[in-house]
């Protein structure tokens, strides 16, 4: 296997590779370099789903790894209380002497309208000039009713945020990233199983 371009990680020499750079007669002993792999600093996304729950959790651990400012997408019209609370709770993070406070924005966008996420996230690249990350995380499903028992269209409007949205937030965020040549994260996945599902299955145990 050829080894990995240094272009991959700025902290390459890595793991195996950087075992093998080694020697015991190098003038410094070998750090650890994990957590300088996972800091955000100055960097800029976005997380669906984000005004609550998981989603919310998501946008706060990447403000602490030094993101620059996370966007929350919801189609909730208005930020939750939780999400001011958070909100006040990152801008006034100590972060270090090398970071300005992290900012979380809300920006109310239904993610299955494709035009209205394709501008939405234009817009942030406008005014920050960068995208370097993307949790597609928002995710519905009837609370009320098991989904054997859902309609036709209940179950379309449930694949329309679950399939389309998360294809939708993924194409918005990978044209930003394609437009300022910068490369990016994208990862998918969905917090209805932590605030829906688990507590109604307990509730109806």
């Amino acid at each position: 296997m050829s080894p990995i371009p240094q272009s991959f990680s700025p902290q390459h020499p890595i793991g195996v590779d950087a075992a093998k750079a080694y020697t015991p007669t190098s003038p410094s002993k070998p750090k650890p370099k994990i957590f300088d792999e996972f800091k955000l600093t100055d960097q800029v996304g976005i997380v669906t789903g984000g005004n609550r729950g998981l989603g919310l959790e998501i946008c706060i651990a990447l403000l602490e790894a030094g993101a620059r400012v996370v966007y929350s997408l919801s189609q909730s019209s208005q930020p939750s209380p939780e999400f001011l609370l958070s909100q006040t709770y990152v801008t006034d993070m100590d972060r270090g002497p090398s970071l300005a406070p992290g900012r979380l924005e809300h920006i109310s966008v239904n993610v299955a309208d494709q035009s209205a996420m394709l501008a939405a996230v234009q817009e942030i690249g406008d005014k920050e000039g960068r995208m370097d990350f993307c949790f597609a995380n928002a995710g519905i499903l009837s609370a009320e009713k098991a989904s054997i028992d859902l309609s036709g269209p209940e179950f379309e409007k449930v694949l329309s945020v679950n399939v389309s949205g998360a294809l939708f937030t993924v194409q918005a965020a990978a044209q930003q990233m394609r437009r300022f040549k910068s490369g990016g994260s994208i990862i998918l996945m969905s917090s209805m199983a932590g605030s829906i599902i688990c507590r109604v299955s307990l509730v109806n145990r």
